[in-house]
């Protein structure tokens, strides 16, 4: 019995990680637009970033992110490492910076 692959010629696996990639990538994006054009907007609903660093921290995690994706995208091991890390960096941000519950429950999906 023949696979999906060998049937039509095509890896879905593949196309499914790289179609979430993407997703991912336009998330993470208009979370730093977000960040950097509309601060405060982002500061109601992050009350915690008036703290020292909380800027920074809102500025670097969606970068590392970026980073992690285009690296992912390109098959490179050391991205899983730096998304898992950014991944659970955010929540830890989300958390400490009193962010919105629906956000917090939405990045542990």
């Amino acid at each position: 019995m023949q696979g999906l692959k060998e049937t039509i010629g095509v890896d879905w696996r593949l196309i499914c990680l790289r179609v979430l990639i993407v997703l991912m990538v336009l998330s993470t994006a208009n979370a730093l637009r977000i960040v950097l054009w509309d601060w405060s907007m982002f500061a109601a609903a992050f009350p915690g970033v008036s703290s020292p660093g909380g800027k920074a921290l809102a500025i670097v995690l969606p970068s590392m992110l970026l980073a992690a994706l285009i690296g992912l995208w390109c098959w490179r091991r050391w991205a899983l490492w730096m998304l898992a890390f950014a991944t659970v960096a955010t929540l830890i941000f989300d958390v400490a910076m009193r962010g919105p519950v629906l956000h917090l429950a939405a990045a542990t999906i």
